[in-house]
């Protein structure tokens, strides 16, 4: 409605509608069948499992063939010849993060299965998801990460392995938070709730905290401008880059370099370019089906069935602190597993009903 560039705003949507309905379609047929449940969590498995090999290989010879030989890679060069951190077959390593995030849940699904060689791949899987998620390092994929097992675990009733995780979680940050020029540091507190950078109460922290809150308060500010102009369509899908020097405060905040030109945040994004009536239509959809699912959740005997939502509903949750952290659907992969993630639960809410019924 608003857009200053048609084309752009068009094909973004175009790319985003034709990969969600088809999606969502998939995983709502594929997650009605308890018969394919167990392959379509194993294949998810395996997939993640070659893509974090990958990753943990390229980390370890400081090479990726794929973007030396057959794949232009802009980020290549910065996260693996300087600064060692795993892309994988994702393009970035928040990229990579994110869709390990998204299939770490399909392995506890193997976890109690027979024979023994699933079991195994399930527990290697994990592991290994796990391992490479740490090590990206991205803070937004860390806290997704957090937010999906402390919500397993709970509703696993877990107890013990939730106080232990918790204490682990603890012991990383304070760990981290001594050694400086490396990327487990990433994950020091203060990095993870304002994204500094050095040294504990060092003067250059203090400086990277107070430019990182500056850089966020305006983002949002800028989102609050645009929301006063366009409040209920937005300025159009893609166009926060297209538009950015409108709305950003030079003369306060300095110049900005292009790749940053973005909320990095997909709340703000939605807020921003498709307003008040696209941030709630996303929002309804979101919380009905998460209302759903938990309420179902509460209600299945079946513990083998009850197992199976918990798993979508936690890959879920992981997805949706994580895109609070950059524009997770402009990213091809990960947005298309968020799409079939959303089918599965709505083909398993709806196998539910039919067998109530």
């Amino acid at each position: 409605a608003s857009a200053t560039d048609e084309n752009v705003a068009l094909r973004t949507y175009l790319y985003l509608i034709t990969a969600f309905l088809p999606l969502f379609y998939i995983g709502k047929y594929l997650y009605s069948s308890d018969k394919d449940i167990n392959m379509v969590n194993m294949v998810i498995c395996i997939c993640a499992g070659l893509v974090a090999l990958i990753g943990l290989t390229e980390l370890y010879f400081g090479r990726n063939i794929l973007y030396e030989n057959f794949i232009f890679n802009p980020y290549y060069e910065r996260y693996v010849k300087f600064n060692r951190r795993p892309i994988g077959t994702q393009f970035h390593p928040v990229v990579l993060g994110s869709y390990l995030l998204g299939c770490l849940p399909f392995s506890f699904g193997l976890f109690g299965k027979k024979p023994l060689c699933l079991k195994s791949l399930g527990i290697l899987t994990s592991l290994l998801c796990a391992i490479v998620i740490i090590l990206t390092p991205c803070r937004g994929v860390l806290l997704g990460f957090v937010a999906l097992l402390l919500f397993y675990l709970w509703k696993r009733k877990k107890k013990r392995f939730f106080i232990v995780f918790l204490f682990c979680l603890i012991l990383l940050i304070t760990i981290c938070s001594f050694p400086k020029d490396s990327n487990p540091y990433r994950f020091e507190s203060g990095r993870i709730i304002l994204g500094s950078d050095d040294g504990i109460l060092s003067e250059y922290r203090l400086h990277r905290i107070n430019m990182t809150l500056k850089a966020s308060i305006c983002r949002i500010n800028m989102t609050l401008k645009i929301l006063k102009d366009y409040p209920f369509f937005g300025i159009g899908l893609n166009h926060f880059r297209i538009r950015f020097n409108e709305y950003y405060d030079k003369a306060t905040e300095g110049p900005e370099i292009y790749d940053f030109q973005i909320p990095d945040n997909m709340y703000l994004t939605f807020l921003a370019e498709t307003g008040i009536v696209g941030t709630l239509a996303f929002l309804i959809f979101i919380f009905s089906l998460l209302k759903r699912g938990l309420r179902q959740l509460s209600e299945l005997k079946d513990e083998n069935k009850k197992y199976s939502l918990l798993i979508l509903i936690s890959a879920l949750i992981g997805f949706l602190v994580n895109i609070g952290a950059y524009d997770l659907f402009y990213w091809n992969n990960p947005y298309v597993l968020f799409c079939l993630v959303c089918g599965f639960i709505q083909g398993f809410l709806e196998k539910s009903i039919v067998v109530k019924a």
